[in-house]
């Protein structure tokens, strides 16, 4: 009987591709200790400026508005200005939407999707995209 490693080292035929994946891997990660770059491997992904100031008015107790939005690219002047503004009509009828789609699927009792709460709501006199109520009830 021969030793396990031996044989699987014997049987095993890759060519050489171990080796250059594992070089390929280390040109990759280029950076120090393997690191990436800040901006592509941050865990928090932002779809606006609006979403990252509002992440910023929640966390400001625990941390400095002045390093938060250093780290997340805008600046203090423009978080401020967001904080000042009043809410946009546009906000103000996508937050009465949004109560309506839950009441609709609520007196489904849950049962309703995207598609028939649609469908509710156009009937009850609402104009809405057709995957407004998919993004509300996600």
């Amino acid at each position: 009987m021969g030793d396990r490693g031996e044989g699987i080292q014997a049987g095993c035929r890759d060519h050489g591709r171990a080796e250059k994946a594992k070089g390929a891997r280390t040109s990759l990660q280029g950076a120090q200790g393997g690191a990436r770059a800040a901006k592509k491997s941050h865990p928090v992904c932002f779809g606006s400026k609006a979403e990252i100031f509002e992440f910023i008015e929640v966390n400001r107790a625990e941390h400095s508005i002045t390093l938060m939005c250093r780290v997340y690219g805008v600046t203090r002047a423009g978080f401020y200005a967001w904080r000042s503004r009043e809410r946009s009509e546009r906000e103000r009828q996508n937050e009465g939407l949004a109560v309506e789609i839950r009441a609709v699927h609520a007196q489904s009792r849950g049962t309703y999707g995207s598609p028939r709460v649609h469908q509710a709501l156009r009937r009850r006199g609402y104009w809405a995209g057709r995957w407004a109520p998919e993004k509300t009830l996600l």
